[in-house]
């Protein structure tokens, strides 16, 4: 007899999210529990590159001097590296921009490497000069953004500090600055319940287990499998307070989820004056009712919601919210109506921030676009590399700023594929073309943690000048992902395979939904991928259900 997907889905909430939650029971109203108290940020390094490259590099690190560099033109991140054998100075705009520099001096090199899938490092007793005796790179766009919102369900629930801290050392030494981070948000809703009529109880039986939370953000479904423990809320707001604290020390942007309106059962029942939608079911899950952002009420809730996340995890720039996604029903308020009153309470508690906002599907609809102050607004596009048909976001989102994406897996999967040569075709010329409001990239793999060489080329998007991109699929010997460098040529509409390369073996596929390819791994007396599937290149979907 086959599951019904809740039995599935609960089964995937995996036993260890299972016994975190055992035992907390269905709650009782107004059960008086003191909320978790504030974690306390652990005290910052003197230099916080030096001690990235001890992690990741042992006593090596001692033979490099990190310092600060003033930014580059429009104030964007930039790094030289220098010196001579033995002695080695990175400079960079920031501690993580210093990273940057140091992976690319180890990579020019041949001397060690740090991906998704694995590192190695073979520095030999005395490392030598820089390649040329200096090196220099600079950022072409403001926002490095990386992350999907599903990637915390389906690779990262239960994902420790250490995992964390080696993660965040890897995205900056890939030039990323922009970090979404959703672990500790349960912390900050079970205490803004609380003071709106709701026990901690049953706050938290209204939360989902940390594999299902993503899709409660973003307010697709809430009280699954099984309440959550008041200790798992107090570790995940531990854990997402190092995670933000490492970041900003490093020079990084955590991305924090913003307030939109998701309000628990009964809310207008409980809060004389509280104006709520009925958001429907969403995969059979039935999803959480929305706040009329119009009101004084919402006002107040999304108020003492950001009051609340800064004592937690103090105060951000970039705030991440998915108005009406996937299916929300706005009932009888005027979308641009609400886009404002969610704006303006955002602006309220931090004057300087930026709205993020999923590019997918029919996401952001136009009205959101048309009633936001555009400038304050940040596209995170998962379909700049998808469809032919995706060609001028400028006038689909009406001048909003936006960042060019990829979601080159869906549903947790495991991928050895990606859009490759549409990303160095495409990217420089939505960047370059007059008017262009790309500001940024966005990676946003629905799981993180695979598909290295695709990581590795993507990053290097915006770092890289000229017609040719850095020999990212070169050596195969020493770095196994196949050989010959990727060429930025004129894309034909059409035509089989959506990159052009000088070797064989390196990541390809069309422009379409990444096919994926063999899953055999590298070896060392491989020079090649495997010649499993795919044969040819995916086909060009309709992009009516582009998931």
């Amino acid at each position: 007899m086959p599951w019904d997907r809740r039995t599935f889905l609960g089964l995937l909430a995996g036993a260890p999210g299972i016994a975190a939650v055992a035992g907390s029971g269905t709650a009782s109203a107004r059960t008086a529990v003191a909320p978790p108290s504030t974690p306390a940020a652990p005290l910052a390094p003197a230099d916080p590159a030096a001690e990235a490259a001890r992690r990741l590099l042992g006593a090596h690190a001692d033979q490099f001097d990190f310092v600060p560099l003033a930014p580059g033109p429009e104030g964007l991140d930039r790094f030289v590296v220098s010196g001579r054998a033995g002695r080695v100075t990175v400079a960079g705009t920031n501690p993580a921009t210093q990273l940057t520099g140091l992976r690319r001096y180890l990579k020019q090199a041949g001397l060690a490497q740090f991906t998704w899938a694995g590192s190695r490092a073979g520095l030999p007793a005395r490392v030598p000069a820089p390649e040329g005796g200096r090196i220099e790179g600079r950022a072409d766009t403001p926002h490095r953004f990386v992350l999907n919102d599903t990637n915390d369900g389906y690779t990262g629930p239960y994902h420790d500090w250490a995992y964390w801290e080696r993660e965040i050392d890897l995205l900056a030494l890939h030039g990323f600055n922009e970090v979404l981070v959703y672990a500790g948000a349960d912390a900050v809703y079970q205490r803004l319940f609380q003071r709106y009529g709701y026990g901690d109880e049953e706050v938290r039986a209204w939360i989902p287990g940390p594999a299902h939370q993503p899709w409660w953000l973003l307010q697709n479904l809430s009280s699954f499998p099984a309440p959550v423990t008041a200790r798992l809320v107090e570790q995940r707001a531990a854990l997402g307070a190092r995670i933000v604290g490492r970041l900003r020390e490093l020079g990084m942007k955590p991305v924090l989820p913003g307030y939109f309106g998701t309000v628990p059962a009964g809310f207008a029942d409980r809060n004389p004056g509280a104006r709520t939608v009925p958001q429907g079911t969403w995969m059979g899950f039935a999803r959480p009712d929305w706040l009329d952002p119009r009101s004084d009420l919402f006002a107040e809730v999304a108020a003492a919601f950001y009051e609340i996340q800064e004592e937690l995890f103090g105060r951000g720039t970039l705030y991440k919210m998915d108005l009406l996604h996937e299916g929300g029903r706005a009932g009888n308020v005027p979308v641009g109506e609400a886009t404002r009153g969610v704006q303006r309470a955002l602006r309220a508690a931090r004057p300087d921030a930026v709205w993020v906002i999923l590019g997918w599907q029919k996401n952001p609809p136009k009205e959101i676009v048309a009633a936001a102050d555009r400038d304050a607004m940040l596209v995170v596009d998962g379909l700049s590399d998808r469809f032919p048909e995706v060609s001028d976001r400028e006038s689909d989102w009406q001048g909003t700023p936006y960042a060019f994406g990829s979601i080159w897996n869906f549903g947790g999967h495991t991928a050895l594929g990606a859009n490759t040569r549409d990303w160095v075709d495409l990217y420089p010329r939505w960047r370059d073309r007059a008017g262009s409001r790309l500001s940024g990239i966005a990676l946003m793999p629905e799981a993180a943690d695979n598909n290295a060489a695709a990581f590795e080329l993507f990053a290097e998007l915006p770092w890289t000048e000229g017609s040719v991109l850095p020999d990212v699929f070169g050596s195969a010997s020493t770095r196994g992902f196949g050989t010959g460098a990727v060429t930025r040529t004129p894309r034909r509409r059409g035509t089989s395979c959506g990159r052009r390369c000088t070797g064989r073996g390196a990541t390809t596929a069309g422009r379409s939904r990444p096919t994926g390819s063999s899953g055999r791994g590298p070896r060392s007396t491989r020079s090649r991928r495997a010649s499993g599937p795919p044969r040819r290149c995916g086909t060009r979907p309709r992009p009516s259900n582009p998931h």
